[in-house]
């Protein structure tokens, strides 16, 4: 009796079991991991202490907030920026047709916000390991700064223009100019009624954003370019005020600092113009100005430059214009090919690394060194000259390793702290030389 009642009830139960086996194979997870460096600008004034968050958002919401899908939260502590970062999820459980973006923002211990990610980074659901690159950290309040910004907007063959006038945007289509108002009850949606298209809801954040008209939704709008005085370079974190380019054969050289250019053409013969404006075009940047006299216009490019002059590589190659007249140069700070990379250590006076160690350094725009000896953590300070550099070490922790490790890490100390110049060789491939013998590193972040 009994068991003719326990062998019914596991009949029972084994199509359930069977079933929810089958629902998970019919359904199983797909995680895709996102990896990526968050960088802090301005380079100054940052926190000790702090949390940042870096979230996955659901843009295609209702809500007055984007959906978050996934959180990555990391405790400062002392820690330097760069920070690399790893988020996982299942993307299994998302809308496929949807949009996702990845955001990050720095809090201070009781939660306000301190910085913020200056651009969205959208990721693509079919790719299951995702480099997004650098995640720039910015002031809220210049993040938010829109004088004189003028933002152009592509939304499928759609080109829109759109010009900031504090809570107001002047909202161009074809031959259509229409002021739209910010919506208080919604961050980022603006509204208004033109009497050529109708009714407008255009909402933004960053660097995408929604159009519709009389309720006719149009495709995501992709920033496409940024416009806007040079006056304002500062406060949007885009580039630096105080910027320098030159070129040989013929000589020249030239300057922008405070809202001025000034131009050193060949002739010697000073170009000085006011107000120039800015650009950004993907991958370029451009500056102009011109009076009643001169033109000039000066484009500059994200890739390195190598002054065979000073035998000096720079991060910008720059073509300047004046009136009919074009020169190629090289442009920006040399050292800024060396910050805010993670240095993997190759070779160490002439040696290969062991594989069972993972050396490492971090040049951080204050000046501060950090980095992995191979067994112990250090930091220190350099200073980069026109001759060179000096890096002097403050700290080491002091853990014991093996024998092996321990030497390398001995040589690898004492070579670094007498390291006099460096080479860095198609941006992302680093020589720190000394008398005694070269380190030599690789980044994998370009």
């Amino acid at each position: 009796m009994y068991l003719r009642i326990l062998i019914t009830i596991v009949l029972t139960i084994l199509p359930i079991t069977n079933f929810a086996s089958l629902t998970t194979i019919m359904h199983p997870e797909r995680k895709i991991t996102l990896r990526g460096v968050v960088t802090c600008e301005p380079k100054r004034n940052i926190p000790a202490t702090g949390i940042l968050i870096i979230k996955l958002e659901d843009i295609n919401t209702n809500d007055n907030e984007n959906k978050v899908v996934a959180v990555e939260t990391i405790d400062l502590n002392e820690r330097g920026f760069p920070i690399s970062f790893n988020m996982t999820f299942d993307a299994s459980k998302l809308n496929q047709q949807n949009s996702y973006l990845v955001n990050a923002a720095l809090h201070d211990t009781k939660g306000r916000i301190l910085l913020l990610s200056s651009l969205a980074n959208p990721i693509d659901l079919s790719l299951t390991r995702q480099d997004l690159g650098k995640l720039k950290l910015t002031r809220p309040t210049a993040a938010r700064s829109k004088k004189n910004l003028h933002n152009i907007f592509m939304c499928g063959d759609i080109k829109i223009d759109t010009f900031y006038e504090g809570d107001e945007i002047l909202l161009k289509i074809g031959d259509s100019i229409t002021k739209i108002k910010q919506d208080n009850g919604q961050s980022g949606l603006y509204q208004g009624k033109s009497s050529k298209v109708g009714d407008i809801n255009f909402w933004y954040k960053d660097d995408r954003g929604l159009l519709d008209i009389n309720n006719v939704d149009y495709p995501v709008c992709h920033l496409s370019k940024q416009i806007f005085n040079v006056d304002e370079l500062e406060n949007l974190s885009i580039t630096h005020t105080n910027y320098k380019a030159h070129g040989h054969a013929p000589d020249w050289h030239l300057k922008i600092n405070n809202n001025r250019l000034t131009v050193t053409p060949p002739d010697g013969k000073n170009i000085t113009l006011s107000k120039p404006t800015f650009e950004r075009l993907n991958n370029e940047r451009r500056f102009s100005a011109e009076d009643h006299r001169h033109k000039v216009t000066i484009e500059v490019a994200k890739t390195v430059c190598l002054d065979q002059i000073k035998n000096r590589l720079y991060p910008d190659t720059v073509t300047l214009s004046i009136d009919d007249k074009k020169y190629t140069g090289c442009g920006g700070k040399p050292d800024f090919l060396l910050m805010e990379k993670n240095w993997a250590i190759s070779s160490v006076g002439g040696k290969q690394i062991n594989e069972r160690s993972h050396l490492n350094l971090t040049f951080l725009p204050n000046g501060r060194i950090t980095g992995d000896s191979g067994c112990n953590q250090f930091g220190g300070t350099y200073n980069l000259t026109q001759n060179g550099i000096s890096i002097s070490l403050l700290h080491i922790t002091r853990k014991i390793c093996i024998n092996s490790l321990m030497q390398q890490e001995f040589n690898f100390l004492k070579l670094i702290s007498k390291t006099s110049d460096y080479i860095v060789e198609e941006k992302n491939k680093l020589i720190l030389k000394s008398g005694n013998g070269d380190i030599v590193a690789y980044s994998r972040d370009d």
